[in-house]
């Protein structure tokens, strides 16, 4: 019987140090995520009619904010890992294009 094990090649000194730049973005646009879906009750709430237009705004208008902000956070995150994944590469050449 022939076992062969997978991502032999694979190991953690063979991969490039990304840092936590990765980690910072998925957080912030994990709460995109929730400004989104916010934002999304919101303009239901607005157009549905059953609750004040205030309250309905507020909410609209918050979570379109919220929304915004963490994905320009996000993206920020992920370009200062890009540039620091080219500089400790040595070349920007080999910088992750998005």
């Amino acid at each position: 019987m022939n076992i062969q094990i997978a991502n032999t090649g694979s190991s953690q000194a063979s991969r490039p140090p990304i840092g936590r730049g990765p980690v910072v973005c998925g957080v912030w646009l994990r709460v995109a995520f929730i400004g989104a879906s916010a934002f999304a009750v919101g303009l239901m709430q607005l157009f549905g009619g059953e609750v004040t237009l205030l309250p309905a705004l507020a909410l609209t208008v918050v979570s379109g904010l919220l929304t915004a902000f963490s994905v320009r956070r996000a993206r920020g995150a992920l370009d200062d890992a890009t540039s620091t994944l080219a500089v400790s590469a040595g070349s920007p050449a080999r910088a992750l294009a998005i």
